[in-house]
């Protein structure tokens, strides 16, 4: 087990990275630019009296503001580790007063402390990166494209109002929801032209395509989340990253509250398994019987579908392991 001398933490915003040495507790702030990170990697060396390998660097997901920052530190052959927020907040507990330096603080100190079970970032394979940036700028597209739509159907639902000249507005707005439908398009050809031209992440979305309730976008979605199934070890690792996980609320035999899923979690990919969860009950007969038992039993509605959202997220993780389609059961016959 390697033991390192420095423990750098980084608290990343969309403009600055704060950065915290932890044994001689200096921090400083830089922009969260490219051309600064070599700044930052010269001053940690200077405090610190460290070179690379001998200093671990951790800094929370935050996206595309850490990205940039993860490429950079690979590059430099650096040993860092992008730890979910999740995870650091639980293994520190409750934490009094926020800011930026703080956070660097509580990083560098979480790296310290569990060094011995932090593991090492690699960055997924250049389909994957690239698969991640082209989804990212469908999703920018799609935002704008249902801002357009509802300012269109807002504007034509009191077209009688309009003047000549608001209506020509509303003919551009028509023009450029077009041209941005033809962007998504075209992004989303892309999308499936380098899965294709990946064997590995062609299957993995077939075999995912074959459980019920997950489609093209779900699929490219675990896809991303998961490096290609690589990232999580277990599906109830993956889950809990989603906040799908339930957890107990108990204490003795005075506090038995309902069990109840972490807040802080990825909640597009919460979103998305929602929507997957209520695709898979106009279609899968097992879990249709299950939301009816369920249900019948007096269990909420949301509760039982978050149950649904967790089989599927075992089941998408069950047929990568085997390599082999889901096969449905219906009316006592495998289909």
């Amino acid at each position: 087990m390697k033991h390192y001398k420095e423990h750098i933490g980084i608290d990343i915003s969309k403009d600055k990275i704060d950065v915290y040495v932890y044994s001689k507790q200096e921090h400083k702030e830089f922009k969260n630019e490219v051309n600064q990170f070599p700044a930052f990697l010269q001053w940690v060396s200077k405090i610190s009296g460290t070179v690379k390998g001998q200093r671990l660097i951790v800094f929370e997901d935050t996206g595309t503001y850490s990205e940039e920052l993860s490429e950079y530190l690979y590059e430099q052959g650096e040993d860092f580790a992008v730890v979910p927020a999740l995870e650091i907040k639980r293994s520190l507990g409750i934490q009094r007063g926020k800011s930026d330096k703080k956070d660097s603080q509580l990083i560098a100190e979480y790296a310290y402390r569990f060094e011995d079970k932090i593991k090492l970032t690699r960055l997924p394979k250049e389909t994957l990166r690239q698969l991640k940036k082209l989804y990212s700028q469908r999703e920018y597209y799609v935002q704008l494209k249902v801002s357009l739509k509802n300012r269109i159907s807002s504007s034509e639902g009191a077209k009688s109002q309009l003047s000549e000249f608001e209506e020509s507005l509303v003919d551009v707005d028509k023009d450029t929801l077009e041209f941005i439908e033809n962007k998504i398009s075209q992004i989303e050809a892309r999308i499936d032209e380098l899965i294709s031209s990946d064997e590995e992440l062609s299957s993995q979305r077939q075999l995912l395509m074959s459980i019920p309730g997950i489609g093209r976008q779900v699929s490219l979605i675990l896809i991303i989340y998961t490096l290609g199934f690589s990232k999580f070890s277990t599906w109830r690792q993956f889950a809990s990253y989603c906040g799908i996980a339930p957890f107990p609320h108990t204490s003795g035999s005075s506090i038995k509250g309902k069990s109840r899923v972490n807040p802080l979690a990825n909640r597009e990919m919460k979103s998305l398994l929602y929507l997957a969860a209520r695709a898979a009950l106009r279609s899968d007969p097992e879990l249709i019987a299950y939301y009816q038992r369920k249900r019948a039993e007096g269990k909420a509605e949301l509760v039982v579908l978050n149950a649904i959202k967790n089989k599927l997220v075992a089941r998408a993780f069950a047929v990568i392991k085997r390599g082999s389609e889901y096969v449905v059961f219906k009316h006592g016959n495998w289909k």
